[in-house]
């Protein structure tokens, strides 16, 4: 029966065994050994109660047996009771110093309340005893590498794995030590090994993922980070980051989708918070992070860091003077970071304090090796200010830089561009251009919206003509708000410079965020439709698009609707009509250039498909002739050329035809700020034989 009974204990026949040995325990209730066999079958069927009563009986009739002693030990470990556990092992080891699996014991207790050190002393007693014990050599790994001592835990683990290369514990636990150590690339392998031993282990697959993601595998990384997720194993840190994988890759919807994940899981936690707006920053949502870091910034643990977030929103969305307050006390806290004191450059130049920016940069580029921005600021000020052989200077000493990521490089190739096109080496500058990341139009972009490929009874242009449009009845204005005034403008044409300009006036609210945000606006304002469904509109349906559109603009400023409201959303004519029928008196800022200076700014801003643009520009431009013509908005023709040149006469002359007087502020805002270098009238021709192909599509 005992031979039996062991047979179906060690094929994992726990029922089987159970049923033998409490047979044999009714002829002898106090055979030590069966007391411990009928602990064991008990353990396999997970019952942790019964075996803590049968071995102290077993230990009751033999208490000089460390092996009942450990046993019992290890069922209270299970059960986290550690005191008790420790007082077991200490009686096993008590009873014979060299029994090691007692150690072990000893020092599993110790690690579980964070008491390294001790476990370590106990491991080192086991080791004595047998040095070449496996179980021993992991748990010192263990216990080395919570001391931070990776090198040491290394050591150790590799120990275990020379003998027992498919022990996934050891494999985790060095893989660990590695990542410790800052050697990312052999922790991805610890793991994989470790993975290919136990497919299911979810904590190995995490450490891969990060391990990943540290050594910038980030496509990688985020195949790993999905694959816990979908393992249940969904946390702020796993969410986090998977955030930052694909961050990494430039997919930043994707990751803001991340980040708000991660936030909710982890009650908005602060570096989440401040990965989150840093995303958003790259996606252009500046009022998004104005609006989540504005109520943290007195509370928060790392306020440089989130005054610094703060600051760069508040100078994308056109407030340098708000940056600035942030900014300047972080420079009295010692030796600031260099990023600041950049970031304070920016803003000292966009609010028009040349003479402290430039203090500033200096002081930057008094450094050993200067940061790659601030040179990249200086040649931008060296262009501006006609100093074209010094900036080719600076910028190609900047191109033999190693230390350029890929954004800076980029912008190290289009300042260098415009400054050998300045310098009249118009070949070499077509060159650089040539090496500038193809990039899509806005104007591309919005046409390519899919909830406005949504398909109508009748094309937009049935709309356009004079007697479709004036016959539909005027409609009352919307609780007395100046009707809008809208942006019609294609790259190229200086948009950036006078948006910047009009929102120095105090009359005037400027609404230019990121186009991801504005499709709810161009779905209620301007979706392209035909004559039918714009005649089938009723007042009601008339009020209340307003009403949705007012209060999608006062989401990203309360005082839309108080001012005169520019709203410099990416437009299409076909949606003239609509606008028209919503607010019959709303102005249109039509922002116009020669088309082939424009084909030659394309070229220098990397644009792709340029002769595809030219297509749909010419489109356009038929459209909106036939839209002036036929619909009877408030145009406002804005010459771009002219701004250039003259910019105080063509701003007073916009002003006046939005009926709104004069104010310096505007001719202020527009002659401080960093203007978008736009190519002087007539340039094109330098660039004819490259952009004939162009050409001719903008006259086809």
């Amino acid at each position: 029966m005992i031979e039996e009974a062991l047979e179906h204990l060690q094929s994992g026949n726990y029922a089987a065994a159970e049923t033998l040995y409490r047979r044999m325990l009714e002829d002898e209730p106090d055979n030590p050994e069966v007391l411990f066999m009928l602990s064991l079958t008990r353990q396999g069927q997970n019952d942790l109660e019964e075996p803590v009563e049968l071995l102290n009986r077993a230990i009751g009739v033999q208490p000089g047996n460390p092996t009942l002693h450990y046993s019992l030990g290890m069922v209270q470990l299970r059960r986290r009771e550690l005191g008790a556990a420790e007082q077991a092992f200490h009686a096993a080891a008590g009873i014979d110093p060299n029994f090691v699996a007692a150690q072990n014991g000893i020092a599993t207790v110790e690690m579980a309340r964070g008491r390294y050190a001790a476990a370590e002393h106990a491991l080192r007693k086991a080791l004595r005893t047998e040095p070449e014990n496996l179980q021993t050599l992991t748990n010192m790994g263990l216990a080395l590498l919570e001391q931070d001592r990776p090198d040491d835990a290394i050591n150790y683990l590799q120990q275990v794995l020379g003998e027992q290369p498919e022990n996934a514990s050891a494999q985790l636990h060095l893989g660990r030590a590695f990542i410790a150590a800052g050697n990312p690339g052999f922790a991805i392998q610890c793991f994989e090994n470790a993975l290919e031993q136990e497919p299911g282990n979810l904590r190995a697959l995490t450490l891969l993922a990060g391990s990943r993601l540290d050594s910038g595998q980030y496509p990688e990384a985020a195949v790993d980070f999905r694959r816990v997720l979908d393992a249940g194993g969904e946390s702020a840190e796993t969410v986090s980051g998977l955030a930052r994988a694909l961050k990494a890759q430039n997919r930043l919807k994707e990751s803001e989708g991340a980040f708000l994940r991660a936030m909710r899981l982890s009650n908005e936690a602060e570096d989440v918070l401040l990965n989150l707006a840093r995303v958003q920053l790259d996606m252009g949502k500046a009022r998004d992070v104005i609006q989540r870091l504005s109520p943290r910034l007195e509370q928060a643990a790392d306020s440089e860091r989130m005054a610094r977030l703060l600051a760069e929103a508040r100078l994308e969305a056109g407030d340098p003077a708000g940056a600035r307050e942030l900014l300047r006390p972080l420079l009295s806290g010692g030796a600031p970071d260099s990023r600041i004191r950049l970031l304070l450059a920016r803003a000292l130049l966009e609010a028009g304090e040349r003479e402290a920016a430039d203090d500033q940069i200096d002081r930057l580029l008094e450094a050993d090796s200067p940061l790659v921005d601030a040179v990249l600021l200086r040649a931008g000020q060296e262009l501006g200010d006609g100093r074209v052989a010094e900036a080719v200077e600076r910028l190609r000493g900047a191109q033999r830089r190693h230390d350029l990521d890929h954004r800076q490089r980029q912008k190290v190739v289009g300042l260098l561009g415009r400054a050998l096109h300045e310098n009249g080496q118009h070949q070499a500058a077509w060159e650089q251009y040539l090496g500038l990341d193809p990039r899509t139009a806005e104007v591309v972009t919005v046409r390519e919206e899919k909830p406005l490929l949504l398909e109508v009874n009748e094309p937009a242009e049935t709309a356009m003509d004079r007697e479709v449009a004036w016959s539909w009845p005027p409609q009352p204005l919307d609780d007395g708000r100046p009707e809008p005034v809208f942006v019609f403008a294609w790259p190229g044409c200086g948009r950036r410079d006078l948006l910047r300009a009009l929102a120095g006036h105090p009359g005037i609210g400027v609404i230019d965020d990121a186009p991801a945000s504005q499709t709810e606006r161009r779905l209620l304002a301007s979706h392209p439709q035909g004559q039918s469904p714009l005649d089938a509109m009723t007042s009601a349906q008339i009020q209340l698009a307003r009403r949705k559109y007012w209060k999608a603009l006062t989401r990203l400023d309360p005082r839309a609707g108080d001012l005169v409201t520019v709203d410099a959303m990416w437009l299409t004519v076909e949606g003239f009509p609509t606008i028209y029928r919503l607010f019959p008196q709303a102005h249109m800022l039509l922002l116009r250039q020669d088309p082939r200076d424009m084909a030659l700014s394309w070229l220098q801003n990397g644009y792709r498909d340029q002769e595809g643009m030219a297509r749909l520009y010419r489109r356009q431009m038929g459209l909106l002739e036939r839209c002036q013509a036929g619909v009877p908005l408030k145009y406002v023709d804005v010459d771009a050329a002219e701004l250039q040149r003259n910019p105080g006469a063509v701003l007073r002359e916009t002003l006046a035809a939005l009926s709104l007087p004069w104010d310096d502020g505007v001719e202020r805002s527009y002659l401080s700020q960093s203007r978008q270098e736009l190519p002087e009238p007539g340039s094109w021709k330098h660039y004819e034989p490259w952009l004939q192909s162009v050409f001719e599509a903008l006259e086809d």
